[in-house]
């Protein structure tokens, strides 16, 4: 089987790789430096190098997979929701013109609204494009990653948050879903389309 990963050194592609090779897959890798990898890794994997916003290089990537792992990189385009709504795009003409059976995108907390959530807009889009393609999909809802926390404030007794204090916030582990998708990613016995929230309290 033959499963791709995007942004497969961040917090949550890490843990998804780590999990994959554990369990006895060679995980294909979409990713601007193999370098990243450590040794041991890159001997279990195969690696492409190129950028998500490249077209030609994510349906060479993609090509001959059985499922794929879509995360939008963090872009520091000025308008993040049409930057990510065109990635979304690339994804989706991936999975049809290459037949993907599954894909686990990484969306967040926000995208259910459609609107008015800000750059998380982009990951709607990117839902109801990758919806569209009438292959099996699932998207993760997020919630707020620990590892954004400021620790350096933490020391002066302050937790800055990008949010109003009095506000209900849900907050994950982004290895809690690295666990989820990995194991989505190698699972063939879902389809259609589904959401699942992964989040704490």
């Amino acid at each position: 089987m033959k499963i791709v990963v995007t942004t497969p050194t961040g917090n949550v592609g890490a843990r998804v790789v780590r999990l994959l090779i554990q369990a006895g897959a060679r995980p294909t890798l979409l990713l601007r430096d193999p370098a990243k990898l450590d040794p041991a890794t890159r001997e279990r994997v195969d690696t492409v190098q190129g950028d998500q916003r490249d077209e030609d290089v994510v349906l060479a990537a993609t090509d001959g997979a059985d499922a794929l792992y879509w995360v939008a990189p963090l872009t520091d385009d000025p308008d993040p929701i049409e930057s990510w709504t065109r990635m979304g795009a690339i994804a989706a003409r991936a999975v049809r013109e290459n037949g993907i059976a599954r894909t686990v995108f990484q969306s967040s907390v926000g995208a259910e609204k459609r609107s008015g959530a800000g750059e998380i807009d982009g990951l709607a889009r990117t839902e109801e494009l990758l919806d569209a393609t009438g292959a099996s999909v699932l998207h993760l809802r997020c919630g707020y990653f620990f590892t954004n926390l400021d620790a350096s404030s933490l020391e002066e007794g302050v937790l800055r948050v990008g949010w109003p204090v009095d506000a209900p916030m849900a907050w994950v582990d982004p290895r809690d879903i690295g666990d989820v998708a990995a194991a989505r990613l190698l699972s063939t016995t879902w389809d259609g389309r589904h959401v699942q929230a992964v989040h704490g309290p």
